[in-house]
């Protein structure tokens, strides 16, 4: 049969209009490709059905078909969907095959929900056909992950305040995003070869304090008198009242960079 040999997406044009788009050769994403995806909380998920337009499925969640080795488009998938051969054996008409891909039958078809985007967990090949058949808006089964905001902020924080100790040369390297998110209140960090535990709400306290301090021989030892060698505040910045006693440190290693500068110019 000389149908046999056209792929899915040429069979499908021989039974309605389909003109080439964008989106058609844009890659499948995975769901653990969305931006800032690990912030969406697996235990606060609502469940319910809607119409959604068919323009923001962006990829497919499906075990370890299709997509899981490698990268796919959307004509891949479409011409490599398992179950086509089905449909193309039954050499279905343009109304039944939009009939057919905007039924449930015994399996609804649902997809995951992450900000605006969605993608597709089951009914794989009804959806491909219901994008590829230029359906607008389809009423599937929705689970919508809630993005954790606090969590995100966090993160972003600790981000910017690794590149303000970096920047100041009062780390080496950049944190990795699991050692960024290890601690629940917190990131400790190896400041100029002694680790501190630093509490979130400090950030700014420390930029800031460490920013105004002058490297004066005078008041360096001074404060070394009172706080001792290299100080007592038992590497762990809770607070912002834990900062006084942090200045001597600060101002020592402020002292350290500059000299590191100096020798190196």
């Amino acid at each position: 049969m000389v149908g046999s040999k056209l792929s899915n997406l040429d069979w499908l044009k021989k039974r309605c209009p389909i003109q080439p788009k964008k989106w058609h050769t844009e890659k499948v994403l995975r769901i653990n490709e969305i931006e800032n995806y690990r912030f969406y909380s697996r235990n606060s998920t609502k469940h319910y059905r809607g119409i959604i337009n068919l323009a923001d499925i962006k990829g497919i969640h499906y075990a370890y078909a299709y997509n899981d080795a490698s990268d796919i488009t959307w004509i891949d998938l479409l011409n490599n969907l398992k179950r086509f051969k089905d449909i193309r054996h039954s050499n279905m008409t343009y109304e039944e095959l939009i009939e057919h891909a905007q039924s449930d039958y015994n399996e609804s078809r649902t997809v995951s929900k992450f900000g605006s985007l969605y993608f597709t967990t089951t009914g794989q090949h009804r959806m491909a056909l219901c994008k590829f058949l230029n359906l607008e808006k389809v009423t599937v089964q929705i689970n919508e992950y809630t993005f954790n905001h606090e969590k995100y902020n966090t993160y972003k924080a600790r981000k910017k305040f690794i590149k303000q100790l970096l920047d100041r040369s009062l780390i080496s390297e950049e944190l990795s995003e699991s050692e960024l998110m290890s601690f629940e209140h917190g990131i400790n960090l190896n400041i100029r070869g002694v680790f501190i535990m630093f509490e979130d709400q400090v950030f700014d306290g420390i930029i800031n304090l460490y920013d105004s301090l002058h490297t004066n021989k005078v008041l360096m030892t001074f404060e070394s008198l009172i706080y001792g060698k290299p100080s007592p505040f038992n590497n762990d910045i809770r607070s912002k009242s834990d900062l006084p006693q942090f200045k001597y440190f600060l101002r020592k290693c402020k002292a350290e960079v500059l000299s590191d500068v100096l020798h190196a110019s």
